[in-house]
């Protein structure tokens, strides 16, 4: 492996890495050094595999014995985390109504003392709860949801290029797409 690695690195160096085809002489040249290179990548490549596949194959199983549990193991951390956090959410946004409705009665029928007592004593979640096994806390993250796309600046949109990649090939056209042709090369050897 070790002299293979060698092997290439003294075959290729002299190319560099700046090749200029000019002329259908250099398009000659080029075209075999490519095919050369192309063989010494399959041969590193291959050689590799040799390491890489039986590994791969190991991780395979492994990861396969490991999912089941790993799977389910997830699930559950989701759906408590996702508990927890509803029920944080639910109490601030019902505290902050309960604090809300205090307010507005201030100086009607409540006086500013007890509407602040009251407020105080309203249920609150912690900002870090502790245990023996561990800790959360409650961070506030700004997150969005796309009602309606049709609104978004064109910046926020993102073209599925599969789909337009799709459509392309079977001669459907896409407004606001340029359709063109490039040459792109093959390499036999």
């Amino acid at each position: 492996m070790t002299k293979l690695i060698e092997s290439i690195t003294t075959d290729i160096a002299p190319i560099g890495t700046k090749f200029n085809v000019t002329d259908p002489a250099s398009l000659t040249k080029a075209t075999e050094v490519l095919s050369q290179m192309n063989k010494l990548l399959d041969a590193l490549i291959e050689d590799r595999e040799k390491i890489t596949k039986p590994i791969n194959q190991s991780l395979k199983e492994i990861r396969a014995k490991y999912k089941p549990v790993q799977d389910a193991l997830e699930l559950r951390i989701a759906t408590l985390k996702q508990s927890i956090t509803e029920y944080a959410t639910a109490t601030e946004k019902a505290s902050q109504l309960a604090a809300d409705k205090l307010s507005a009665r201030v100086g009607v029928n409540l006086s500013l003392e007890t509407a602040a007592s009251r407020i105080e004593a309203l249920p609150t979640v912690d900002k870090k709860v502790e245990t023996a096994e561990g800790s959360v806390q409650f961070v506030t993250v700004k997150k969005f949801e796309v009602i309606d796309i049709s609104l978004l600046p064109i910046d926020c949109i993102l073209p599925n290029e599969v789909v337009i990649r799709k459509k392309m090939l079977a001669g459907e056209e896409v407004k606001g797409v340029r359709y063109f042709e490039e040459k792109s090369i093959r390499n036999q050897r």
